[in-house]
């Protein structure tokens, strides 16, 4: 008589004595049943994306180094790189010198090398150490860029504060947590290193003292946002007010411009000054007399003598 077994491993579980008949349906049964109620676990695709690597080289600082080892953790991540080919990946992301550099100082076989071990001997050869205290004094010399707005600032900050150590333990016996002050250093150098005066003298003149860096980067955008809607707004106003100047000429009642337009005149006086601002013929040249400040068919030139004809009816009214 056949005896039926649990199939998952560790469970001891068996059946008893069954008609063979019996059995052989029971199992089909449970066969069944496995496959549309319990069906394998789908295994999850790997989806690799299209990546840039990353890129160091020889001489960067503490920061490009902290950049570089965050984006190598997304690029290898990303792009789903398996372990027997992330030394080579890695050490491709060094430039042809720091590679050379490298191959000179690792004697062995770099593809087989472990990963840490590889950023540890890249570090060694490509970062500039520097003090703290070189990092502090960096940090205290920054400020904005004309036309950067102040996140980009602070983001700078940030980045720089970081190399700085601005941390202390509690001097309390028994005590050993650590106090991270960098926001109030970043805070204090970002209102220093403000590059519109403007915007720093309502700051530092504002009731409310006790702003957070946050609240304080927050104060600054909305001030930098006001100025670039304001310049935006006091462009529009003055395109607008000079055409509405242009269009509003001075006008004399009665008396034309004869001379040149033929038009109304340009004002009680209708002199050069005056046509040369609002008369339309004052760029324009005369096709008789080549002149330019007046349209042809107000030139008073004669093409026959060349005489101007207003001269000659001076002259004819004075013989008369």
């Amino acid at each position: 008589m056949p005896v039926l077994q649990c199939p998952i491993d560790g469970c001891n579980w068996k059946s008893q004595d069954l008609d063979e008949a019996f059995a052989a349906a029971l199992t089909t049964a449970l066969q069944i049943h496995d496959r549309t109620v319990h069906p394998p676990l789908a295994q999850p695709s790997t989806h690799k994306l299209k990546l840039d690597p990353p890129s160091i080289a020889t001489g960067c600082d503490p920061d490009q180094w902290s950049a570089f080892t965050r984006q190598w953790k997304m690029y290898k991540t990303g792009m789903a790189i398996t372990d027997n080919v992330l030394p080579t990946a890695l050490f491709y992301c060094c430039d042809t010198n720091l590679r050379t550099d490298i191959m000179r100082d690792l004697q062995g076989d770099v593809a087989s090398m472990l990963e840490t071990d590889l950023l540890k001997a890249i570090k060694r050869l490509a970062v500039k150490e520097e003090s703290t205290l070189v990092q502090r004094i960096k940090l205290n010399r920054m400020t904005q860029s004309p036309g950067s707005n102040i996140r980009t600032f602070l983001a700078s900050l940030r980045g720089q504060a970081s190399l700085c150590q601005y941390k202390a333990t509690c001097k309390e016996l028994g005590c050993n947590h650590i106090f991270d002050y960098s926001d109030e250093i970043i805070k204090d150098n970002l209102v220093r290193g403000i590059a519109d005066p403007e915007i720093m003298s309502d700051l530092l003149g504002d009731s409310k003292t006790d702003r957070t860096l946050e609240e304080t980067v927050s104060f600054i955008a909305q001030k930098e946002q006001g100025k670039v809607t304001r310049s935006a707004v006091g462009d529009s106003a003055s395109a607008m007010s000079a055409t509405c100047n242009t269009q509003k000429r001075p006008q004399a009642a009665g008396a034309k411009c004869w001379r040149a337009c033929g038009g109304p005149a340009h004002g009680q006086r209708n002199d050069r000054k005056a046509r040369s601002r609002y008369c339309e013929a004052w760029t324009f040249t005369c096709a008789k007399c080549t002149v330019k400040g007046h349209y042809t068919k107000s030139c008073s030139k004669c093409t026959t003598c060349g005489v101007l004809a207003t001269v000659m009816h001076l002259l004819e009214s004075a013989s008369r």
